[in-house]
């Protein structure tokens, strides 16, 4: 299974980024609007490819005769996906980005201390 939070990340219009997970199975990528990322545009198949978790990362598999790139490089049958490759589904760019979950925990000093009663 590729690494927990992780996610394909683009960057939208104005700049911001848009998230999409990749810790919860396969992800189908097309033009139909039961996909997992839905990509309308004209040169994007219904389901264009799925990203499936593998041992070392993902697996992205390309519908038939879909092209994909990776990296700058076309791929017409499946190919391996990881952390900080660059995925290109027709012109839409993604890149595989994770981090480790941060929980901090912070007990205020006052919470655990009894505080003096004026009396």
């Amino acid at each position: 299974m590729g690494p927990t939070n992780a996610w394909l990340e683009m960057t939208g219009v104005g700049g911001q980024s848009l998230r999409f997970p990749l810790d919860a199975g396969e992800v189908r990528v097309g033009s139909a609007g039961t996909s997992d990322i839905w990509i309308p545009l004209p040169g994007v198949r219904r389901l264009h490819c799925r990203v499936e978790p593998d041992a070392g990362g993902w697996t992205v598999r390309p519908a038939r005769n879909a092209r994909v790139r990776i990296n700058d490089v076309e791929h017409l049958e499946p190919a391996a996906l990881a952390v900080g490759d660059r995925l290109e589904v027709d012109r839409v760019a993604f890149v595989v980005r994770d981090a480790p979950v941060e929980i901090e925990v912070r007990v205020a000093a006052e919470a655990t201390e009894p505080r003096p009663t004026n009396s």
